[in-house]
């Protein structure tokens, strides 16, 4: 009688796979242990799971276990499946990856890694909404950890990386001088918007905003003056480079010099 007491008041935490299968699932991607994906990850799962008061907590800690891998989930692999345990799961995983400074370092080493622009890359236009891609979510990122101010001194460094999208985008603007990050995604962001990926293999498309026909680098005209294909070339002796959606080639009188395009 003693023993089926005893038995009976010992808390039952271990959730068991046949029961976690039963459990919704939710759309939250892993976390892999990278510190620039933290502040994604927590938000996700804090708002869907943490907070979610429909939960037990040892349920919380197994969906923490499964969302999480690699060396995260070893730091709180072996605790117990029990509240304390869920919340001291919590509390290393935020001291090693929710610390600001570490974030911070972390994102502006990846602005730092980020691969150039130049004239000769090629795939520009594909490069150039990378670029922008992961310029933006930094961005972001610095925002939310209120450090974007504290990091204004390596926007000419990242401008640098532009190579000849950037000798475009400063002559849009004579206060060019004056951007911070926020600015330079802002006005990247007009870029890409004007200039779309294509939507085929050929090297060119159409424009939604003219009527031109773009080839992406200056390989094409190579092929032309050599004979390859039936297109004329857009310039006498060297394939004038244009702006998507900025001029139509056909008809156009004032055509911009090939170096003053990026």
């Amino acid at each position: 009688m003693l023993q089926q007491q005893i038995n009976l008041n010992q808390p039952r935490y271990r959730t068991t796979k046949h029961s976690l299968s039963k459990s919704p699932k939710y759309t939250i991607t892993h976390f892999k242990g990278e510190y620039t994906d933290w502040l994604r990850f927590w938000g996700q799962f804090s708002v869907e799971i943490d907070e979610n008061e429909q939960l037990a907590d040892i349920s919380k800690f197994n969906y923490l276990m499964e969302y999480v891998k690699g060396e995260a989930k070893e730091a709180i692999t072996g605790l117990p499946y029990t509240p304390e345990g869920y919340e001291e799961a919590k509390a290393i995983l935020k001291r090693e990856y929710g610390r600001g400074s570490k974030v911070k370092r972390a994102v502006l080493k990846e602005l730092e890694e980020i691969s150039p622009i130049s004239y000769s890359t090629s795939n520009r236009l594909e490069k150039c909404h990378q670029f922008y891609n992961k310029l933006s979510k930094t961005v972001r990122t610095l925002k939310t950890l209120r450090a974007l101010e504290s990091s204004e001194n390596s926007v000419y460094q990242i401008m640098d990386k532009l190579g000849p999208i950037r000798e475009y985008l400063i002559q849009k603007d004579d206060h060019w001088e004056e951007w911070g990050l926020q600015e330079l995604v802002d006005n990247l962001e007009r870029y890409v918007e004007r200039n779309p990926l294509p939507n085929n293999n050929e090297g060119s498309w159409r424009s939604s905003k003219g009527d031109c026909d773009i080839r992406s680098h200056r390989g094409d005209h190579d092929k032309r003056s050599n004979g390859v294909g039936n297109s004329k070339p857009f310039h006498e002796g060297r394939l004038a480079e244009t702006i998507m959606g900025e001029r139509e080639i056909k008809g156009v009188k004032d055509v911009p010099k090939p170096n003053q395009l990026p």
